[in-house]
């Protein structure tokens, strides 16, 4: 387990940034307990965290986004950070698959107060169809875009918010960044875009390709020949 006795916050967040996957999955188990909820019915882990934390936990959501498929959306005045579908069903049950950690959630949920480590074990008990991951968090930001592959192949990452300010907040953050993004309406919503070629010829490169390969190695269907054109048409085979 990882060792925090004596160390600051920000000691201990670098100290989980280090983390394997298997490690960070069972990190997340206290944190959920404690700053977040457990939804059966939505089938959702969320973690919430306040802005004044937010900034430790940067490089920590960055994994939780790239790695183990969470979502992040920024609010007035903390940072919700989701896990939906049977990817939240496969966190529930790595949880239990642990001994001390399912014997730590089987007393809490058998003491009073404990209903959220319950619904732990009951949404662990749940059959859910995969939707997957399709975001990541744009490098250097708290950004989190969807990947859009269009009728050419190309790729797009969209942020979609509905209100126009919070849309401007997102385009501003990822130009001090040294990203060169859009914004266009489409209906109701504000669309926050970078395009195939500012994808291609920057570092976005190469999380989009890391995203597009595990879709490839999931699919199963006719989507395979479009997510491997895409591949293609982004350069992401140049380097092997």
């Amino acid at each position: 387990m990882l060792r925090i006795i004596g160390l600051s916050r920000r000691e201990v967040a670098e100290e989980v940034k280090k983390l394997g996957v298997e490690r960070l999955k069972a990190f997340m188990a206290p944190a959920v307990w404690g700053d977040g909820d457990v939804g059966v019915d939505e089938g959702r882990i969320r973690l919430t965290i306040g802005l004044v934390k937010f900034e430790l936990w940067l490089g920590i959501i960055e994994r939780l986004v790239n790695e183990l498929g969470f979502t992040i959306r920024l609010r007035e005045y903390k940072v919700e950070v989701m896990l939906k579908s049977s990817k939240a069903v496969g966190l529930a049950r790595d949880w239990l698959s642990v001994p001390d950690i399912r014997e730590l959630i089987e007393l809490g949920a058998s003491m009073p107060g404990g209903e959220k480590l319950s619904r732990i074990i009951e949404l662990a008990s749940m059959e859910m169809k995969e939707l997957g991951s399709s975001s990541i968090v744009i490098p250097g930001t708290s950004v989190s875009m969807n990947i859009h592959i269009d009728s050419h192949c190309k790729v797009e990452l969209r942020a979609k918010r509905k209100d126009e300010n919070e849309a401007l907040g997102l385009v501003e953050e990822l130009r001090r960044a040294g990203y060169n993004p859009s914004i266009y309406v489409d209906g109701e919503d504000h669309v926050v875009s970078i395009a195939h070629a500012r994808v291609r010829d920057s570092p976005l490169r190469e999380p989009v390709c890391k995203k597009l390969g595990e879709w490839l190695e999931d699919e199963k269907n006719e989507r395979r020949e479009r997510i491997a054109k895409a591949m293609q048409n982004l350069k992401c085979l140049d380097d092997t």
